[in-house]
């Protein structure tokens, strides 16, 4: 038996993968727009959301900022998706064990907002990584959606300016369901993004990225393809490499050794 996932373009093109239910597949879903109508039908067709289960939304802004996530939701219910909560870590120093289990036995987890930077400590101080790695080998589908698409790498990258306002960069550890793949941004700056690939491949990794348009669907941190959009994808096989809707690229196999490889660029 196998689960076709399918996506019709304007160029005709087919996207599919197919998927031995009897085995569990770990999928994270990467998009670049956290609100675009379609990525809801898409999630709820590669979670199968239509033969139960239930979403999880966490938001990675304070509560009152919320707009967006509110209206993910709401989005959920017009596809007849009922059992969607929205869940409040934002000022939590612990999660209950009810909040654990909720995230583990999601059929779909959605990352959403504009607050990476302040979330970042609650993927370390609230033990989050391990909850959403274990959600996310047992088979629950991971989406990082907008600026939440960079976290679920092994770190991401955070625009800032220093104490003399010059534009700087700097990195926070993120979710690292891929161990060896780093998520940024094209709307960075050139220069910046040229030294963000320049560190990453000589660290041997690879980077792959997005902007509004991309939506990417990666199977068992090993597969990738162009859902629709455009990416930029390097790696030692595939340097520099840029692809559009129905490209498929493999993620490197092997892992590497946590470390900051970013430090601090300034842009005068």
């Amino acid at each position: 038996i196998s689960f076709l996932f399918s996506c019709n373009t304007d160029t005709n093109r087919s996207i599919n993968f197919k998927f031995d239910n009897n085995k569990i597949h770990k999928m994270a879903f990467l998009s670049g727009d956290d609100l675009i109508f379609e990525n809801i039908e898409k999630l709820i067709e590669i979670s199968n959301l239509n033969k139960g289960g239930y979403v999880v939304i966490i938001p990675t802004s304070a509560k009152k900022e919320w707009s967006n996530h509110s209206l993910l939701q709401t989005k959920f219910y017009n596809k007849q998706i009922v059992a969607v909560h929205i869940l409040d870590l934002d000022k939590n120093i612990s999660i209950s064990r009810s909040e654990m289990l909720t995230i583990k036995n999601a059929k779909l987890i959605c990352f959403i907002g504009n607050n990476e930077k302040e979330f970042s400590s609650s993927i370390e101080i609230l033990n989050l990584k391990e909850i959403i790695s274990d959600a996310y080998t047992n088979g629950t589908v991971i989406a990082g959606l907008g600026n939440c698409a960079t976290i679920l790498g092994p770190e991401f990258y955070i625009p800032d300016n220093d104490e003399h306002k010059n534009f700087k960069l700097t990195s926070k550890p993120g979710f690292g369901l891929f161990t060896n793949t780093i998520i940024y941004e094209l709307k960075y700056q050139s220069q910046i993004i040229d030294e963000i690939t320049s560190e990453t491949e000589k660290n041997n990794m690879s980077y792959l990225g997005i902007d509004k348009s991309s939506t990417v669907l990666i199977k068992n941190s090993e597969t990738g393809v162009v859902v629709e959009g455009n990416i930029k994808y390097s790696s030692n096989e595939s340097p520099g490499k840029e692809m559009s809707t129905g490209n498929t690229f493999k993620l490197p196999a092997s892992k590497w050794h946590y470390q900051n490889i970013l430090g601090e660029i300034y842009n005068e």
